[in-house]
């Protein structure tokens, strides 16, 4: 026979023996009174861990796009030289970019080209157009490469006229 015990609860709270593995009500917990304070604190540090997940995974995003849309490419391969403009025209296969041909200093004839960069915060390219007209020198500031295979012109960030 199994071991009983008395339970003032059951039998509608008369009170009855029962089963010693039976589940009571037994009397309600005392209460904490810094529960509240606790789970206050429990709740701010998982809000500022989820503020820090999000923070550090926008880093990791912003620095991902970054090196996939090339912003080492048009910072790394930036570069200032004089020349003097020759020529202005459109290329590309639907002639809609504006390109600038040049003479180095030292004799090196070049076909830049002659568009707004995001990464540069450039918008200026229609300005820049205007103002190169053949015979005139300028101070250079580009970026990238000639690449003839795939018909790339390293682009101008930066014009200044020189006289």
């Amino acid at each position: 026979m199994a071991a009983k015990v008395w339970d003032s609860t059951a039998n509608g709270g008369k009170g009855d023996w029962v089963p010693a593995d039976t589940p009571r009500r037994g009397t309600p917990p005392i209460p904490d009174p810094h529960r509240e304070r606790r789970v206050r604190t429990e709740i701010r540090r998982a809000q500022l861990t989820i503020a820090l997940f999000i923070t550090v995974g926008f880093a990791v995003l912003a620095a991902v796009v970054a090196i996939i849309t090339g912003l080492p490419y048009e910072r790394w391969t930036a570069k200032e030289f004089n020349a003097t403009v020759t020529e202005k025209f459109l290329c590309g296969p639907q002639k809609t970019v504006y390109c600038v041909s040049i003479v180095h200093d030292d004799g090196k004839a070049e076909v830049l080209q002659n568009h707004d960069s995001l990464w540069w915060w450039k918008w200026t390219s229609t300005d820049y157009q205007t103002l190169f007209q053949p015979d005139t020198r300028f101070h250079f500031k580009v970026y990238g490469w000639r690449w003839p295979l795939r018909s790339w012109f390293r682009n101008i960030i930066a014009a200044e006229s020189i006289g």
